[in-house]
């Protein structure tokens, strides 16, 4: 696809290089099937990358103020010979001090996502930059979004060794740079600042995915539990979306829960409850299912919302790295294997084919009687829902025609990871990065056959 959107190209990927919101206001409308990024955490790193202008008036000539600092002084010099100059390489040669300047006339901001100098600011500019994703999104599209949360240092640190190795620019902010509304060591909240926003904006707002860590980073605190865990925000355009759950679904648990073999252990109570297996739960149809349970349908369950991941470093890439094993389930739920229709731009559905196995003697899984479900031989084991896919349909009256893959973007490519799932999983990729040190490795990790564009 060129930059001005006019067409595809027959390449499974193209980048744009450029910043996310200028790059997504030249490209066409309704012709991505689900958005799947991680945009830059609240301030928490620098990455090096040109300043770009947010909001105010895009007319305005912008006359600019001085340069905010929001930080220690002593992290970063500051190369003064460029703190004049305004444009694309604002930036080169010094790193961008978090705060950023102000337009003295419509109140524009530039700066680098992610270094904004109040949380505030920088909701703002996601919401602005997920109103064009919802645009160039098509009415059954979802977007994916990973965001991790940060606090109101009160101290801030300075680099060590290893993190000028790893080329780690952290930043620390001091107590005067602290938020209105903040207080030192205040966890932000930002991952859900920013969901209610966009619920706000006029996003669905349809799912909260916990991203479990088992081998997260350390934490040198004695005041609080380590953080092992992120967000992982499912939105959708409409209130009708495409999701496929038949291609996440995950294993059965086979056998009784650790909860149903503790209570199990307790004595029995009396009274009108005394013949449940669970007395604690009395009367619940869900959870007094008998003590034996059926290994459930061999295919798997529905998907739930905590999903372990361990991180996985890229040694070519930032040190930010998207999980490739967080990025697969979103893309399988988020698209349609088979494709989407060629005229009208519609995913394909499955044809799937639904039956049930009674392991026990039960007609239904719905309410039981205590007589029923106690006194007759094999009741209490439910029945069992067995889903089988006979093939794909299409979800449209158009003629018939071959489908297409479906496009998956990434307004925030960094080093491509999702761009290489997405690949191997056989759908089409669009990618903006500002960065352009990531074009060699977005190659290599993806392919030789990727598109660039450059967005100047």
């Amino acid at each position: 696809m060129d930059i001005e959107g006019r067409q595809l190209v027959s390449d499974s990927v193209a980048l744009y290089l450029g910043d996310a919101q200028t790059v997504l206001r030249r490209l066409p409308s309704n012709f991505v099937d689900a958005c799947v990024t991680s945009p830059p955490y609240w301030g928490l790193r620098d990455y090096g990358v040109p300043a770009s202008v947010w909001g105010g008036d895009r007319s305005c000539s912008h006359t600019w103020g001085g340069w905010q600092r929001g930080r220690r002084k002593d992290l970063f010099p500051v190369d003064r010979t460029n703190v004049g100059r305004i444009g694309p390489n604002a930036h080169q040669g010094r790193a961008p001090c978090m705060g950023g300047r102000y337009c003295q006339v419509c109140q524009a901001w530039l700066g680098c996502l992610g270094l904004e100098p109040t949380p505030e600011q920088y909701v703002a500019n996601l919401v602005g930059i997920f109103r064009e994703v919802r645009r160039v999104l098509k009415p059954t599209g979802t977007v994916w979004l990973n965001l991790g949360d940060s606090y109101a240092s009160g101290g801030g640190r300075t680099r060590t060794r290893r993190d000028e190795h790893m080329h780690r620019p952290l930043i620390g902010v001091d107590r005067l740079a602290v938020p209105t509304g903040l207080k030192p060591k205040d966890l932000v909240g930002i991952p859900w600042r920013v969901a209610f926003a966009l619920q706000a904006d006029g996003w669905y707002l349809r799912s909260d995915i916990v991203w479990a860590k088992p081998n997260p980073l350390p934490e040198s605190v004695r005041d609080r539990p380590s953080r092992s865990h992120e967000y992982l925000f499912l939105l959708a355009k409409t209130e009708r979306y495409f999701y496929d759950s038949v291609a996440i679904q995950e294993p059965c648990q086979s056998g009784p829960s650790d909860i149903r073999k503790m209570v199990e252990s307790l004595p029995r109570i009396g009274g009108k409850h005394r013949g449940l297996h669970d007395p604690l739960a009395k009367a619940s149809a869900a959870t007094n299912i008998g003590r034996h349970r059926a290994v459930g349908n061999p295919r798997g369950r529905n998907r739930r919302t905590v999903w372990t991941v361990a991180t996985a470093p890229y040694r070519g890439a930032h040190f930010a790295t998207f999980p490739a094993a967080l990025i697969e389930p979103c893309i399988r739920a988020g698209t349609s294997e088979r494709g989407c229709c060629a005229r009208c731009g519609a995913p394909w559905q499955r044809d799937t084919s639904v039956s049930y196995v009674n392991p026990g003697r039960r007609t239904t899984n719905g309410p039981r009687s205590l007589a029923r479900r106690h006194e007759t031989p094999g009741f209490s084991v439910r029945l069992e829902k067995h889903v089988q896919t006979l093939g794909w349909r299409p979800a449209c009256a158009c003629p018939d025609s071959e489908p297409l893959a479906c496009t998956v973007l990434d307004p925030f490519a960094g080093s491509g990871s999702t761009l290489m799932v997405a690949t191997k999983l056989g759908r089409r990729v669009v990618g903006i990065e500002l960065n352009g040190d990531y074009e060699s490795l977005i190659r290599e990790r993806c392919s030789d056959d990727v598109g660039i564009v450059s967005a100047a």
